[in-house]
């Protein structure tokens, strides 16, 4: 079976929120933090719900 493209971005908006907590570089966080948060809005923009994405659950933060 192959991903959809919905579930490849929750996937990957976890794993760079993920690799953002993980990071001991502050540089280097902020980088896989913003990844997920761009991930996250593609997320919500295909399910339609701009401010909360469940699967990651985290409150979208725009700058």
């Amino acid at each position: 079976m192959t991903e959809s493209s919905l579930d490849y971005l929750r996937r990957r908006a976890g794993e760079e929120k993920q690799r953002a907590e993980q990071c001991t570089e502050p540089r280097v966080a902020a980088i896989h933090a913003r990844l997920a948060v761009l991930y996250a809005d593609r997320v919500a923009v295909m399910t339609d719900n701009p401010e909360f994405d469940p699967i990651i659950q985290t409150r979208i933060v725009r700058d």
